[in-house]
């Protein structure tokens, strides 16, 4: 799915058993969300700069602290 430089790409991925999603901005390689741990509980990860993904966090964990850090900065 792409929008306005926006593209969603659902694939899979040897190093996962389900299927995983990337988000790519302008052709860059943004993030990759996976549901290794149940529909429930989708991770977000984060490539390096050598394109390797770093430390799987939650993405409920990841969405409220995105959102505490937008509150923090229009005080």
């Amino acid at each position: 799915m792409r929008s306005e430089g926006w593209d969603t790409i659902i694939l899979s991925d040897p190093d996962h058993e389900h299927l995983v999603a990337e988000l790519h901005h302008d052709a860059q390689f943004l993030l990759l969300l996976d549901r290794e741990d149940g529909r429930e509980a989708v991770c977000i990860s984060f490539p390096n700069k050598d394109g390797h993904l770093r430390n799987r966090v939650p993405l409920s964990e990841f969405l409220e602290r995105l959102r505490v850090a937008v509150v923090d900065l229009n005080q």
